[in-house]
């Protein structure tokens, strides 16, 4: 509940005050309405009119002022409730965004898009409906318990006694109903993962013929969601149960002790109806507050979950625990010194990995899979914080610097490009939000992209499609490609960039590529090694080190040298 509350502390005393005013209004209206009953059945025993009538004038007035004032109040909180909500799912979507590279990696998509979706909505409805609903009824039902002592002590507390039965039951089922609840929650997460796997892998499913072994796995975790969903269902049907009997017996032990009361002349008949009258809040709160602690034991599941998220550490600005070397050299564009590296504590990818990259230069890297070529990529953009060593971006120093402006000075063109859901133009602009349409355009021309997005008949407002669905590979990567144009950094990173592509679309890319490569220092990692003999210089990457360096003509000299073995291997395979 702590957390909750901080989470919504902009809103909070508002929140809270349109709350109690709707409450009072609630509680008010109860108990005008039980003074009415007792001053009209003891008008009726007593034959007095004008008493009648001056009771439902008075009682029936207040009636409509509070009626009146409690949908002001209600619209009051709901409508920052609205903007809780919306603060809120802003609040951890930008979380999102600000999680590290490696927190994706561990987690599943679909049990993250689950904590999104299904938590996030589980979560709300405990401030927007389980918390309001407790506030209210508690107000109202505590209310008719103070007037009802006011009334007469004697049958009050033969009430609250008769009522507190379902009170200590829904406190016995409160821990045991969140428990359940997290199950829930967590099983959603994992049953959300297969359906993610089905949707993003239907090809290699379809090809493969794996269906009927996912769907198996989909059902197995469909099952366990409705074995989790049962369990709960039947704790709460059992505290509904124990809940009907306690209200049974309230009625009866009240109706029973009233009745001799009566008979005894210590009460009036206006007085038993008005307290009868008090017991429907009073036993709306005891009767109710088992479902309202139930949902609202669940909405605190699926905010263990969401916290969860929200907890995470984010990427840090910069990387300050890496070493600092004063007076760069202005002629080098990137440099690696000393440099340790791995994905966790038990690997070393790298150990005292060194290089430097000359301004404007092409660099290639090569090596066997699994070498670290990609890491390196990962390294300069920041991705990872390297246990060891220094890296430095034109001249700074990723030790002293924010990563979001060293990242201003890369362009990166991964393997397989993302374009994100909307136009061609739009995923052409995120290399620069400010480009204006002749820009755009000219991007796409540099690509080569221009003249196959003027054959759609939307042109650059072509829908691209989910992942850019629409659209073929070579189409994407020259997409990608205008949209690294646009970036205009001084260095460009090209992770195979042409290998999954035909001969027709590669030829298109790689002169796309060269286009955009001119003037700006380039490292590029490529399996075609026909694509990188023209590089400045290439560096073999194996075994975590640089094992050899030098010119296509140089490295093919030295003999049982291991690009020369990679380059032989390769035109065998071919």
């Amino acid at each position: 509940m702590k957390k909750i509350f901080n989470a919504i502390r902009e809103h909070i005393w508002i929140y809270i005050l349109g709350l109690l005013l709707a409450a009072l209004c609630l509680g008010a209206r109860d108990i005008i309405m039980a003074v009415i009953f007792r001053v009209l059945f003891d008008a009726s025993v007593d034959a007095d009119m004008t008493q009648l009538l001056d009771g439902l004038r008075i009682g029936i007035t207040w009636l409509v002022v509070l009626s009146m004032l409690q949908p002001i109040f209600w619209y009051i909180f709901q409508r920052v409730t609205i903007k809780i909500g919306t603060s809120f799912r802003f609040r951890l979507y930008n979380k999102v965004k600000g999680l590290t590279i490696k927190y994706f990696q561990d987690e599943h998509s679909g049990n993250l898009i689950s904590r999104l979706t299904n938590d996030v909505n589980v979560f709300e409805q405990g401030f927007n409906f389980h918390i309001p609903n407790l506030v209210l009824f508690f107000f109202s039902g505590i209310g008719s318990v103070i007037f009802m002592f006011w009334l007469d002590v004697r049958l009050a507390l033969v009430s609250m006694l008769t009522g507190s039965v379902g009170l200590i039951i829904s406190a016995l089922y409160a821990k045991p109903l969140r428990r359940v609840g997290r199950l829930v929650q967590d099983r959603l997460g994992f049953m959300t993962e297969s359906f993610s796997d089905i949707y993003a892998g239907i090809q290699v499913i379809k090809s493969f013929n794996l269906y009927s072994r996912l769907i198996k796995k989909f059902t197995n975790r469909n099952e366990d969601v409705y074995q989790a969903t049962i369990t709960r269902v039947k704790r709460n049907s059992e505290l509904a149960t124990f809940n009907s009997l306690a209200r049974w017996l309230d009625i009866l032990g009240y109706i029973v002790v009233g009745a001799y009361f009566a008979m005894k002349g210590w009460v009036s008949v206006g007085t038993i109806i008005a307290i009868t009258q008090l017991k429907v809040p009073v036993m709306r709160l005891f009767l109710q507050i088992g479902n309202i602690i139930a949902n609202i034991q669940a909405s605190l599941a699926a905010g263990d979950r969401i916290f969860e998220v929200l907890e995470q550490d984010d990427e840090p600005e910069t990387y300050s625990q890496l070493a600092i070397s004063e007076n760069q050299p202005e002629d080098k564009t990137v440099i690696v010194r000393n440099l340790d590296f791995g994905y966790n504590a038990e690997e070393i990818l790298f150990e005292s990995l060194n290089l430097e990259v000359a301004k404007d230069k092409k660099i290639a890297l090569v090596g066997p899979s699994g070498g670290g070529k990609s890491t390196i990529f990962k390294l300069l953009l920041g991705f990872y914080p390297p246990k060891r060593g220094e890296i430095v971006i034109n001249s700074h120093s990723m030790g002293c610097s924010r990563l979001k402006e060293l990242r201003e000075n890369i362009a990166y063109v991964p393997q397989n490009a993302y374009l994100f859901t909307g136009t061609i133009a739009d995923n052409i602009r995120y290399g620069n939000l400010e480009a204006a349409e002749e820009q755009v355009i000219e991007a796409a021309k540099i690509a080569n992209a221009h003249d196959f997005i003027m054959e759609f008949d939307k042109g650059y407002d072509t829908m691209v499609g989910e992942k850019g669905a629409q659209l073929s590979g070579g189409q994407r990567q020259r997409i990608a490609i205008a949209r690294a144009v646009l970036r205009d950094a001084p260095i460009l990173l090209l992770d195979e960039a042409t290998s999954s592509l035909d001969t027709e679309s590669e030829h298109l890319v790689q002169e796309a590529l060269d286009r955009l490569a001119a003037g700006r220092t380039t490292l590029v990692i490529a399996h075609r090694f026909a694509t990188i003999e023209d590089a400045d210089e290439i560096l073999v990457i194996a075994e975590g080190k640089v094992k050899e360096r030098g010119t296509h003509e140089y490295l093919m000299n030295q003999k049982d040298g291991v690009y020369r073995n990679l380059v032989e291997l390769t035109k065998k395979a071919s």
